[in-house]
């Protein structure tokens, strides 16, 4: 089982810092990257953490607010420099489509590849991407602009037949792969019927990442994401600045942590910390007295899930 990576390369807000970039992060999973916002030093921080630019399958952008998008200008720059000829996808708000094209005719000489534009739909929880490892469905998120989270979920894995079931009536593949295939198996020999519920399991459930950021605290995106291995959950203020992060559209490091109790998550991971913040102890200090099981966004850091 190969694991899923996520690498945070910016973990700021609006404004960044000498030590924080805008958002931005890439969920390595096999050979395939998908990067999730796009903020300025994207590509220096991909580049610092040795992530190859060929290999980012598609680009996920939250909102169009100048910290979530500035960076993908240059990125595709870069990666028309680089040869690339592989389409990339990109999965946002429609009106980015006509920015990136006007771009491109000023900045771009040519682009080797071509941008497969996806405009996000109005409605949570649609499907947006597919491919032979996950599918990306999208989570409602309320901000001053329309604005939506992502949820990246690996495909159930096929089922395995119990193997002291294979044993005792001596199954033939033809069998088995019936049962595999949610068929019920007669057995005349035995006078019994093997069906699929009682004879197969899973070796383990499917992943999950979602990725949640600039939003005010949203109780009824919980069904969305409920019981994900990993949660990034924005965290801009700490509680004693509820009134501004509610002015602003985004949550308390403790909204966060009630959030992800909430969803019934695995592990939180906070971030999109106000330039305000040098230290960041009081946030992840306000976040684990809710949910222990949280941790800092940190520019590089890898989270395996």
């Amino acid at each position: 089982m190969l694991p899923w990576h996520l690498v945070i390369l910016g973990s700021g807000s609006a404004r960044p810092t000498a030590h924080r970039a805008p958002s931005a992060q890439a969920l390595c999973i096999g050979r395939r990257i998908y990067l999730v916002d796009c903020g300025e030093a994207t590509q220096m921080q991909l580049s610092k953490a040795a992530i190859p630019l060929e290999r980012i399958a598609a680009v996920f952008v939250t909102h169009l607010h100048a910290d979530h998008t500035l960076g993908l200008f240059g990125l595709l720059a870069s990666l028309s420099m680089t040869g690339r000829t592989a389409p990339l996808a990109i999965y946002a708000h429609a009106p980015l489509e006509a920015m990136i094209a006007h771009i491109i005719e000023l900045f771009i000489a040519h682009l080797n590849f071509e941008i497969c534009f996806h405009a996000l739909p109005d409605e949570p929880g649609a499907e947006i991407y597919s491919d032979s490892q996950i599918s990306v469905t999208t989570i409602p998120l309320h901000h001053r602009i329309p604005t939506l989270g992502f949820k990246f979920a690996e495909h159930p894995l096929p089922p395995n037949i119990r193997p002291e079931i294979v044993a005792r009536y001596q199954l033939s593949r033809h069998e088995i792969a019936r049962l595999k295939a949610g068929e019920e198996v007669a057995l005349t020999s035995e006078a019994t019927i093997l069906r699929p519920s009682e004879v197969l399991y899973q070796r383990r459930p499917p992943r999950a990442f979602a990725y949640m950021t600039d939003t005010l605290f949203t109780a009824s995106a919980a069904p969305f994401v409920r019981g994900v291995d990993l949660l990034y959950h924005e965290a801009t203020y700490t509680q004693d600045l509820l009134p501004l992060a509610k002015q602003t559209g985004h949550s308390t490091a403790q909204q966060a942590a009630e959030f992800a109790r909430l969803a019934e998550v695995k592990r939180l991971v906070i971030g999109h910390y106000s330039a305000r913040y040098h230290d960041l102890e009081p946030l992840l200090a306000e976040a684990q007295h809710i949910f222990p099981a949280t941790v800092l966004a940190k520019e590089l850091d890898i989270h395996t899930i």
